[in-house]
């Protein structure tokens, strides 16, 4: 791989090859998360839809960064409809050269898609808070022609877990008339082993790889998510 211009971005793609390498391995694959990194330091600006560095290797390839989010019991997570994808999916998009990170770029989109996180003010970060030590899954899609010059996105999923339950955080939609965002009730395992269900009762029309995305992050919040939320203060980015 050819080593493409200087970031335009240059505190963004530093801080995201921190939060990749401080990323658990409880799902996932050290070898994705080294090819994540090897872009980065040979693509700056793969942080960026539009990024120039992506013109010198002539692709369309770039990071995306998307959330799981859960309620405060972690009893429910949130879904918001892809207009262009025809789907529900997770809460996420394009990484923009003013977010000082993953998780910041995460919180963004939160607060446009579904209003959680978005009030400003002293305490506002910690009506989310991050579940675990940076990414949870790293997920390459390759895409149809009807998601335009994009080419292939290489997403980034947090997990982030809100202050209250579900029926106290009403979601609301990006754009007047769309689909609301909804909560969608994660069932957890009874018995002594019990943890986070692998099978989600998720819509009929929610996005195809859904089902894997939530399967594959059971063992990471069996580990990080399974104790009820404790009030440690102001959550940091």
């Amino acid at each position: 791989m050819t080593r493409a211009p200087d970031s335009t971005a240059p505190a963004l793609t530093a801080r995201a090859l921190e939060e990749l390498r401080a990323a658990s391995e409880v799902a996932i694959d050290p070898a994705v998360r080294e090819d994540y990194v090897r872009l980065l330091e040979a693509i700056p600006d793969a942080v960026l839809r539009d990024g120039p560095a992506l013109a010198a290797e002539g692709g369309s390839l770039h990071l995306t960064a998307s959330a799981v989010v859960l309620d405060g019991p972690a009893e429910h997570v949130a879904l918001v409809w892809h207009a262009r994808g025809r789907c529900w999916v997770q809460p996420g998009g394009h990484l923009e050269a003013t977010d000082a990170s993953l998780e910041a770029a995460v919180r963004r989109e939160i607060a446009e898609e579904t209003g959680l996180g978005a009030e400003a003010g002293p305490g506002a970060d910690a009506r989310l808070r991050p579940v675990g030590p940076g990414p949870a899954l790293l997920e390459a899609h390759d895409l149809a022609s009807t998601f335009g010059a994009c080419g292939g996105h290489w997403d980034v999923v947090l997990v982030l877990r809100a202050d209250a339950g579900a029926a106290e955080l009403p979601l609301r939609a990006e754009e007047p008339g769309a689909p609301t965002p909804v909560w969608v009730p994660w069932p957890r395992i009874d018995g002594p082993h019990g943890g986070f269900s692998p099978r989600v009762p998720l819509p009929a029309d929610a996005a195809s790889d859904m089902p894997e995305i939530l399967e594959r992050l059971v063992p990471y919040l069996d580990e990080f998510a399974a104790e009820p939320l404790e009030d440690t203060g102001p959550a940091s980015d």
